[in-house]
């Protein structure tokens, strides 16, 4: 399993940014980026390390990897702009996880 974390594909969108200075914030698991194409200003995405075809395959201690990212990079943004009132983000009517093309997931 642990092996699976540094395993890098040729061509992979999100395998080609560590190292890019794109990445916001890491952990061991997982890391953040400001979103190439953003919604909305701050607009973030959380990548796990690991590859992996549907996102609510995730093991436990990956969500709780994105999850803390999730909570450092809603920190970075209160402290940049104290007006934002409001998140979307994981699993929410707004933003989330999308897993499949059906509900909209765009990169694989």
């Amino acid at each position: 399993m642990q092996a699976s974390y540094g395993h890098r594909v040729a061509g992979c969108a999100f395998c080609s940014l560590e190292g890019s200075g794109r990445v916001l914030l890491e952990n061991e698991l997982a890391f953040c980026i400001a979103d190439a194409y953003p919604v909305s200003e701050g607009h973030s995405l959380v990548i796990l390390r690991r590859h992996g075809a549907d996102g609510l395959e995730l093991h436990q201690p990956e969500w709780n990897a994105v999850v803390d990212l999730l909570k450092l990079r809603r920190e970075q943004l209160s402290a940049q702009d104290a007006t934002i009132s409001g998140w979307a983000g994981l699993l929410n009517a707004r933003g989330g996880l999308n897993s499949d093309e059906a509900a909209g997931l765009t990169v694989f």
